[in-house]
């Protein structure tokens, strides 16, 4: 099986994302469909002009017309929110926020292990933390944490019970 992308005259790759200004978006979709500016304006039912003025980068297009003049090639703009945040940055943001839902369970305290805690996480990373648990309570206990946690911080969450011991860089500690 051999990648399936080709580059055209403009060094742009079907088959693969293209980045950058819409001018280079909408001259790659209508170059991939061998459409003229005439017939894309004519499908999405803009003058010429527009797409000239788009393609030549003397207009920024809102989102709605590029997707407009997109969807006349056939083409869909797919778009979606990437974190650029390390998780520990997220959780010392989100810190009221995650108190919050720490103080839902019968944890009586939390704190970060693993890279987010050397300082190592990227925004990619998961959310490694370990939270000790009231006497008596069980891991089942807090099932549904790393759950509300992820929600709350818009990051994986892992959560583990235990003592790892020997620290006090606690993030959380119950007062009551």
């Amino acid at each position: 099986m051999g990648d399936e992308t080709s580059t055209d005259s403009e060094g742009i790759e079907s088959g693969s994302a293209v980045t950058g200004t819409a001018a280079k978006l909408l001259s790659a979709a209508r170059g991939q469909r061998r459409m003229s500016q005439r017939e894309l304006a004519r499908l999405a039912g803009v003058p010429q002009s527009t797409v000239a003025t788009i393609e030549a980068g003397r207009r920024q297009p809102s989102v709605a017309m590029l997707e407009r003049l997109l969807r006349a090639a056939g083409f869909h703009l797919a778009t979606e929110l990437v974190n650029a945040l390390r998780p520990s940055e997220l959780l010392e943001r989100q810190r009221r926020s995650v108190t919050e839902v720490l103080a839902r369970y019968p944890v009586t305290r939390a704190w970060p292990t693993g890279p987010a805690a050397r300082g190592e996480d990227r925004p990619d990373s998961d959310l490694d933390l370990v939270v000790a648990l009231r006497p008596g309570a069980a891991a089942g206990d807090v099932a549904g944490l790393a759950g509300e946690l992820s929600t709350v911080l818009g990051c994986p969450v892992a959560v583990t019970t235990g003592d790892p011991g020997g620290g006090e860089n606690f993030f959380y500690t119950r007062t009551a």
